[in-house]
């Protein structure tokens, strides 16, 4: 037996996936950080996005910048939550902060912010090395949670993912 799920059905599958895979902290805030790109920032990209301004999605799940290359899966604890969540790319990108309302309660959002980076930093770039990116989390006052997670620094070299395709296709 075959079938196909619709992008919705597939779309409402992840964030099931994803709201199963949060992490209680401290506080018992459900949330988790994400880099996107296989967990790298690529100066080219945030170029020709930067050009393109901010993207929206059409999911009520998807909230901010969605050509933005970090994020946090958070679950929002009640109805129309005030979400506030920071971001410091060492580096490359000071700490800001993002707030956001989560307009329906217990179900995962993907908060994606809008960041200012250091674009002559990016511009400098030229090989790839690691850089703290720091999360931090707090949602209705709540005391905040932080996360650091290690990236690869910007550099000018394509993604691993975008390397390896190149490679299966000689």
């Amino acid at each position: 037996m075959h079938f196909q799920l619709s992008t919705r059905q597939t779309l409402t599958l992840l964030f099931i996936l994803l709201a199963s895979t949060l992490s209680a902290g401290a506080e018992g805030l459900e949330w988790r950080p994400k880099v996107f790109m296989d967990n790298e920032i690529f100066p080219s990209y945030l170029v020709a996005v930067a050009n393109a301004g901010p993207s929206r999605s059409d999911s009520p799940y998807v909230l901010g910048n969605t050509n933005g290359v970090v994020g946090a899966y958070v679950n929002s604890p009640a109805r129309n939550s005030k979400a506030v969540l920071s971001v410091k790319i060492d580096g490359v990108a000071n700490e800001q902060a993002f707030e956001f309302s989560l307009p329906e309660g217990n179900c995962t959002y993907l908060l994606m912010p809008n960041l200012v980076w250091e674009w002559d930093a990016l511009r400098k770039s030229r090989q790839t090395r690691p850089a703290n990116c720091r999360f931090t989390y707090s949602v209705n006052g709540s005391p905040a949670e932080q996360v650091t997670q290690v990236v690869d620094h910007p550099s000018t070299a394509p993604p691993r993912s975008v390397l390896a395709q190149v490679e299966a296709a000689k």
